[in-house]
């Protein structure tokens, strides 16, 4: 139960981060898992500066791609994913993030269980060698059971090589002193 707050929790913040606009659906029990995309060997995992997920990235096809890679493995295998889909709109790549998680909260009618469907967008203002920046949507409110976004805020997001991170976090760090 608590996982599945994580979850979701975490799935909501990366669509904060992401700056998308956000669209909720209800959600059908997944005949299917939707297929991964299968990832070139040239993506790279990437860490959040602010919350330490992961997320594998890519550029193919002239469009670019994330997927968060450090879901609790309990979530996984119930089929949660994160994945976003850009395209170049000028300088920033502009474009979507689906998303399946469980929700599980508390709520005056009782307790409640969900999965719910998501459909976010995203932006990515920057992407270097050694740092990628953007923007998300993050919900501020959210109904569980009708899995349906209330109200959202914009957030700002910097990702850094994996195998960089920690050296970044601790500059990040020693920079607001």
């Amino acid at each position: 139960m608590r996982i599945r707050r994580l979850v979701l929790a975490c799935g909501m913040m990366l669509m904060q981060i992401a700056g998308l606009q956000l669209v909720a659906q209800q959600a059908k029990a997944p005949d299917r898992k939707p297929p991964a995309q299968p990832v070139p060997t040239s993506a790279r995992v990437w860490r959040s500066i602010t919350t330490r997920r992961e997320y594998r990235v890519w550029v193919e096809n002239d469009r670019l791609h994330t997927e968060w890679v450090s879901l609790p493995p309990a979530a996984v295998q119930a089929g949660a994913y994160v994945r976003s889909e850009s395209q170049r709109a000028g300088s920033k790549w502009v474009g979507t993030v689906r998303s399946y998680l469980p929700c599980d909260t508390t709520e005056a009618s009782g307790r409640v269980s969900n999965r719910c469907r998501l459909l976010t967008k995203i932006e990515f203002t920057a992407l270097t060698p050694d740092r990628i920046t953007g923007r998300a949507e993050a919900l501020r409110r959210w109904d569980c059971a009708r899995c349906q976004i209330l109200e959202t805020v914009w957030k700002e997001f910097e990702w850094v090589p994996k195998e960089g991170a920690e050296g970044s976090r601790q500059k990040a760090e020693g920079s607001k002193q």
